[in-house]
């Protein structure tokens, strides 16, 4: 890792929430970049907030407490590589989708939808859903 001007965070290397319970809060003043490894493993909590950016790897791995929260603000293109073997992935934040199409499929699974989704598409295979709980009253969506 490295910290830029202003606190910007550039991740090459590997951030990892891996403590049964324990959340890990990656939410730099000036935003982060991830070229490396972010991760929820072992039951660990991984919750992104601020604006960011990813062309590296999110990793899930099959327990079925790892959670990954996307929050803050960051876009479609910006989402990186997802390899998800179980866990949990909430949409917390807002993801600007213009002109995108947001795929859930095998490899990232279901989403749990607390946030909002700017724009664009939304599409499913492979059995997969964008999860709205029944007590969730804030999330939006312009996708169409």
């Amino acid at each position: 890792m490295e910290i830029g001007g202003a606190n910007a965070l550039v991740n090459k290397g590997r951030i990892s929430a891996n403590v049964a319970g324990l959340t890990l809060t990656v939410a730099p003043n000036s935003g982060f970049t991830n070229t490396g490894t972010m991760e929820a493993i072992s039951g660990g909590i991984l919750t992104l907030n601020t604006t960011w950016s990813s062309s590296g790897t999110m990793h899930l791995d099959a327990n079925a407490a790892s959670t990954v929260n996307l929050g803050g603000t960051f876009t479609n293109p910006a989402l990186g590589t997802i390899n998800r073997a179980g866990g949990i992935v909430n949409l917390t934040g807002t993801l600007t989708n213009t002109n995108a199409t947001l795929t859930l499929n095998a490899t990232t699974g279901s989403w749990n939808f607390f946030g909002t989704i700017n724009g664009g598409t939304v599409a499913f295979a492979d059995g997969s859903r964008l999860l709205l709980s029944t007590d969730n009253t804030s999330g939006t969506s312009s996708a169409g």
